[in-house]
């Protein structure tokens, strides 16, 4: 018999069952809104910080030149040895390409320091150690320019934890994309490509999903300093 004044046991019993499904229910719904929350923010630390490389490199890449060997711009030693060499090398590694230039983007941070706005960069991959598959994009730079533009200057990480780095090169005597650009070749003497194609992998940033998903962000940099038509 119920009574009047108060709740049977099997009604509270209803009201603890009910009480804790909705509980259940909320703390669901709050974990996957923190999971889907953690997600997106990774998604776009990686959209932004992909952006800011893309464009760093592309705009590194927009103000490449190289100097012709008779260009009254070469310094000499007193015993005629080039003190001053500019290249543009891309080799095809795989996935892992390398590509050293010479460019007017070099940024002066301190007013008015006797620092040059030309520089010689080398975009390259190194293997994370700790991680097999992945690798970090680095990039060498040295200012002033000098006889050795593959080496010298200093080295900063642009981007970890890539699965690739591909570069191709826009001929236009082939008229045609390629692997592989050589300045110091009989190929291209002293010759840039009209554009580069810039194209990066990395794993989705997602510990959720059973098998990796790979994303590929592309661009491509036109060299405003490359000739034109017929060497116009």
């Amino acid at each position: 018999m119920r009574n009047k004044g108060g709740f049977t046991l099997i009604e509270v019993m209803v009201a603890v069952v009910i009480l804790a499904m909705i509980t259940l229910l909320i703390w669901q719904s709050s974990a996957v809104t923190i999971v889907t929350k953690d997600r997106f923010e990774k998604e776009d630390d990686l959209m932004h910080e992909m952006a800011l490389t893309l464009n760093r490199i592309a705009d590194d890449l927009s103000m490449a030149f190289i100097l012709a060997p008779t260009s009254e711009f070469i310094g000499k030693s007193p015993s005629g040895e080039v003190l001053t060499k500019t290249e543009f090398v891309g080799q095809d590694q795989g996935d892992q390409d390398k590509l050293t230039f010479n460019t007017f983007s070099n940024v002066r941070y301190i007013k008015d320091t006797k620092q040059s706005d030309q520089s010689e960069i080398t975009y390259f991959v190194e293997p994370q150690e700790d991680n097999p598959g992945l690798f970090n994009l680095l990039k060498r730079q040295s200012s002033p320019l000098d006889s050795l533009p593959e080496e010298g200057g200093k080295t900063l990480i642009m981007m970890e934890g890539i699965k690739s780095f591909n570069l191709r090169y826009y001929s236009e005597g082939l008229n045609d994309w390629i692997a592989e650009w050589n300045s110091t070749s009989l190929e291209n003497p002293h010759k840039m490509p009209k554009a580069v194609e810039i194209v990066i992998t990395v794993p989705y940033p997602s510990e959720e999903l059973e098998e990796e998903e790979i994303l590929t962000f592309r661009t491509v940099a036109f060299l405003e300093m490359a000739p034109g038509p017929h060497g116009s």
